[in-house]
């Protein structure tokens, strides 16, 4: 079988959809089996059980097939952004009935190496997140985060699949990685300032086609790249104040990486709003060389 992005597989379950009334997000787990063995044969998925939350994941698109497109500056952007915990809500984008993001040219892009496409849908309280890696190999498991108490890493639970050929601790260490990069995307999406841009593009379809006779919703493309219009601010901040002894030290320049920041706003500072900081170079005082000192 050739090379195939998560989105090809959400299109064939959700070409077979319509033929099969009665099938709905509610009953999850039996739909996604039954849209699953009805798509790809009960063969296959028995080889493949992953196939069955690949199901699962047209089963929440069904109303709306919306693909993020991560463009190399996004993608970069996104893991040069400073974030340790997890916030007190989840964004919007991990509020939609699903989120699947891609890059455009599986052969030489990475959302995260080897990691080319991921998907992810609501269940039992957190999130199942589905990944393929390039050039072959596909992983899935639950993540159950706290929003506002814990790291990005909480909350996942392994699972085993013939396709994953990972050891435990890459399994773990991918689904780990793959939640922050959703949490921190969406937050760059929401924030005000923000250097990521999206454009979305819808392809419509002529209406005597067979996936318009269908029923199967037209694609929509969110393209997600990096505003190069904007340059990294070079302004610096000095310290001043105190009495502490610098004479080991100097000032020297200390790069600030860009981040996200929970800021006041509204009547009062009542509210909140995520900005983006860009980086910057602050000046600091810093320690000069090491000095020794000589006990008689």
């Amino acid at each position: 079988m050739s090379f195939r992005l998560l989105s090809d597989f959400v299109r064939d379950a959700l070409e077979v959809l319509p033929r099969m009334p009665g099938v709905a997000p509610e009953g999850i787990r039996e739909a996604s089996a039954l849209l699953a063995m009805q798509t790809w044969g009960p063969r296959l998925v028995a080889e493949q059980p992953l196939l069955t939350n690949m199901a699962a994941l047209a089963l929440h698109m069904s109303a709306r097939l919306e693909v993020a497109d991560m463009r190399p500056g996004a993608a970069h952007l996104v893991h040069a952004t400073d974030l340790h915990s997890l916030p007190a809500e989840p964004p919007r984008l991990l509020r939609a009935p699903a989120v699947l993001l891609e890059v455009r040219h599986p052969d030489r892009e990475r959302l995260l190496d080897p990691l080319v496409s991921v998907g992810a849908y609501p269940h039992e309280g957190g999130y199942y997140v589905v990944g393929i890696d390039w050039p072959d190999g596909a992983w899935g498991g639950m993540w159950r985060p706290t929003w506002g108490d814990g790291d990005l890493a909480s909350g996942i639970r392994l699972e085993t699949h013939p396709m994953i050929e990972a050891q435990p601790g890459e399994h773990h260490d991918r689904i780990a990685a793959a939640a922050r990069m959703l949490v921190v995307l969406g937050l760059l999406l929401d924030a005000e300032g923000a250097p990521l841009r999206q454009e979305r593009e819808t392809v419509a379809r002529p209406a005597h086609s067979a996936a318009s006779r269908a029923g199967v919703p037209e694609r929509t493309t969110r393209h997600l790249y990096l505003d190069n219009r904007r340059g990294t601010s070079s302004s610096s901040s000095s310290s001043s104040g105190g009495h502490a002894d610098l004479s080991d030290r100097e000032q020297g320049e200390v790069p600030v990486r860009g981040h996200l920041k929970r800021q006041p706003h509204g009547p009062g500072g009542s509210l909140r709003k995520w900005v983006w900081i860009e980086g910057y170079e602050a000046r600091r005082w810093v320690g000069s060389r090491p000095r020794t000192t000589v006990v008689h």
